[in-house]
């Protein structure tokens, strides 16, 4: 089956943890701040977990890991964030055949202009984008006032996804008391006060696309 004839869809990449033996992984909910982002929680870890289940829902799915070093670009010995997400999909049964890393961006915006360059390099017409449900609202605040973004996907249909309610979807045993629990932290309350923010500075033209 060609790639143009599959579903695509994007892991967005986010925070990576790095533990005492030196490995790199996704961050969970309950991490340490200074352990996801300069920002606080992410528990970006969901979304792969989410990637999984719907990779075994449909085994000729096809998946983009999306990200680069980031904010970890000043760690000269910093792994790329798509990288790490490859290594957990294949952890979770995902075969490499089915999985693509972009390894060139370094945040949300660009990840979104590096998905497009990849549809349309690959004449995919309809992409899925999974991250957490608390930054949907700002990807698609992003679509409405990133500069010249909304153009490059004139062709393509988006659709985004929530990581929460797949895993929710697929498991809810697993994930439910996780995923309400983590929402009802302090946390996470900052957390979407800041994309909440980012939403407000886009509307006023003041936010630093890059």
């Amino acid at each position: 089956m060609k790639i143009s004839e599959q579903k695509m869809i994007i892991i967005l990449g986010g925070a990576l943890k790095r533990v005492k033996t030196g490995f790199w992984r996704t961050t969970n909910y309950n991490d340490d701040d200074d352990n996801n982002d300069n920002f606080g929680i992410m528990g970006d870890r969901l979304r792969v977990e989410a990637a999984g289940y719907l990779y075994q829902n449909n085994l000729n799915t096809f998946f983009i890991a999306s990200g680069g070093k980031g904010q970890l670009s000043f760690i000269p010995d910093a792994v790329t964030v798509a990288s790490v997400i490859e290594r957990e999909l294949k952890e979770l049964g995902m075969p490499a055949k089915n999985i693509i890393k972009e390894e060139k961006s370094h945040n949300s915006f660009e990840q979104l202009r590096e998905i497009a360059e990849i549809a349309r390099r690959k004449k995919i017409k309809t992409i899925y984008l999974i991250s957490n449900q608390y930054h949907l609202p700002r990807l698609r605040a992003m679509f409405k006032y990133a500069p010249g973004l909304l153009g490059l996907y004139k062709n393509i249909k988006v659709k985004l996804l929530s990581s929460e309610k797949i895993c929710l979807k697929y498991d809810p045993q697993k994930w439910k008391k996780i995923i309400d629990q983590s929402y009802q932290s302090e946390a996470m309350k900052q957390r979407i006060k800041l994309e909440q923010q980012g939403i407000r500075d886009m509307k006023a033209g003041k936010y630093k696309f890059r």
